[in-house]
């Protein structure tokens, strides 16, 4: 009994065995005779057991020629005035030295068909020369499936800048395939300013041109000695501090949002040059001018502004190249330095700094408010005198400072219906005229002489004969 199943466990082995010598020989016909899709090696960037250098050059002394899959031919560097140096610098330092893992050798008895690759055609061709001419040539492909690297087929390579060999399939690392499979508008400078969004660099004067009309604002700086708290001042076409808020809302708001979202061409490659850009993309008589920065070390941009693109945005040219912005707002095109001043005072000064005021309306009415060492009067028409309580006096003069902007004074006619006359301490006056414009709400005005082009509303006058004939009958001016 014992020798019998000692004999059908010998015979349960045998089976066994057999049957495992079956599976792996049906194995092994299945990887000899059956075509195995392509498996990518292991690949970390790191394991040049099997590896190359495709280039070993001085990126100072590499020239690099590029053919995308459309037939466009660039070079780098590339002398373009409007190519961003950061970005050529990189490819420049990828295509100088670049490692790779040797995956099938041609030459040795592997075939391959370059379209499985993504090699025909390839996504770029690219030769790089090192100073004494030497080169290699290769073919960037798709790709690896585990997208960690591309495929790279090798067609010329000449010893001393390369250890790679004609004929040679590689893999480069993703990150190197990624920048120079670039076109050449990824190059093309895509910043307008030097900071990142929300740290835009301080602008020192802003001219706006639209057709005919336009304006410039200019920064008020410390040495300007700025009243209000102004920050900005207009230039043109009239001089006069702004109103700052609206800078911010109606001007800065937009322009610091333009950026180049998106390159669109040359005027370089249109034969009449920018001419044949006014029409193709709305370019007329549309600019901004920006200067930022103190001094010599100052920068300027200029832009011209398109129409509105296809989906959305404007077209702006800079330096010959057009681009697309799609975030910035124009609204400041259309401002006029109505709204950049309007409810500016038109003067500003410290009562305790004035030793006394003189007012005539029209050519009869005549008033002197005293204020000399803290003593209050008002002399009337007639010469009399109106002794006044500080609170008064103040309150009058608050009114005197009150004439703001209202509007614009294109009609403005010189039959001053109020002169108002400050005499300083220091021995200085300053003067403010109003006169009669086509509006009858409105009162064209002159600082010390000279025409502002801007009106005040003729509440601002009236409200200053109201208070003097509330003080010169002895009463106290109510508060505003």
């Amino acid at each position: 009994m014992g020798r019998m199943k000692q004999g059908l466990k010998n015979s349960r082995t045998a089976v066994i065995c057999v049957c495992a010598a079956a599976l792996l020989m049906a194995a092994w016909l299945f990887i000899k005779l059956v075509p195995q899709p392509y498996s990518e090696p292991d690949y970390d960037g790191h394991d040049h057991r099997h590896g190359a250098y495709l280039t070993m050059l001085d990126y100072r002394d590499v020239t690099a020629s590029f053919t995308d899959a459309g037939g466009t031919v660039f070079t780098l560097p590339s002398g373009h005035p409007r190519i961003d140096g950061a970005a050529e610098l990189a490819a420049l330092a990828y295509v100088s030295t670049l490692p790779a893992y040797e995956l099938l050798d041609t030459s040795g008895g592997d075939e391959i068909t370059l379209s499985e690759f993504g090699l025909d055609p390839p996504s770029m061709e690219i030769t790089v020369s090192g100073a004494d001419g030497r080169r290699v040539n290769f073919m960037i492909g798709d790709p690896a499936p585990s997208q960690t690297a591309y495929y790279v087929f090798v067609t010329e390579a000449d010893e001393g800048v390369s250890q790679a060999r004609a004929g040679v399939l590689y893999l480069i690392d993703a990150e190197a395939g990624d920048q120079l499979t670039l076109p050449f508008s990824a190059y093309i400078r895509r910043r307008l300013w030097p900071g990142e969004p929300g740290d835009r660099p301080e602008l020192t004067r802003i001219a706006v041109q639209n057709g005919e009309l336009g304006y410039v604002i200019e920064r008020v700086t410390a040495e300007d000695d700025s009243p209000y708290g102004a920050s900005y001042r207009i230039a043109e076409p009239l001089e006069f501090l702004c109103n700052a808020d609206a800078v911010r809302s109606k001007v800065l708001s937009g322009i610091l949002q333009i950026d180049f979202d998106e390159y669109v061409c040359d005027a370089d490659d249109y034969p009449a040059g920018e001419a044949a850009l006014e029409e193709l993309y709305g370019f007329g008589a549309r600019a901004l001018y920006l200067e930022y920065g103190e001094g010599g070390a100052g920068e300027r941009i200029e832009l011209r502004v398109g129409g509105e693109a296809p989906g959305g945005g404007r077209y702006l040219m800079s330096k010959g190249a057009v681009y697309i912005d799609r975030l910035g707002g124009y609204g400041f095109l259309d401002v006029t330095p109505l709204e950049l001043t309007y409810g500016v005072p038109f003067w500003l000064y410290r009562m305790d700094d004035v030793r006394s005021v003189e007012i005539t309306a029209g050519t009869r009415e005549y008033w002197r408010l005293d204020i000399g060492d803290k003593k209050y009067a008002l002399t009337l028409t007639d010469g009399s005198v109106v002794e006044m309580e500080e609170l008064s006096a103040r309150r009058l003069f608050s009114r005197i400072l009150n004439f703001s902007v209202a509007g614009m004074a294109d009609e403005y006619q010189y039959d001053h219906q109020i002169k108002i006359v400050l005499f300083m301490d220091g021995g200085a006056s300053h003067t403010l005229y109003c006169g009669s414009t086509g509006n009858a709400r409105l009162l064209g005005v002159e600082i010390d002489g000279v025409s502002t082009g801007l009106a005040c509303n003729i509440k601002d006058l009236q409200a200053v004969l109201e208070a003097l004939e509330t003080a010169s009958m002895g009463l106290i001016i109510p508060a505003s």
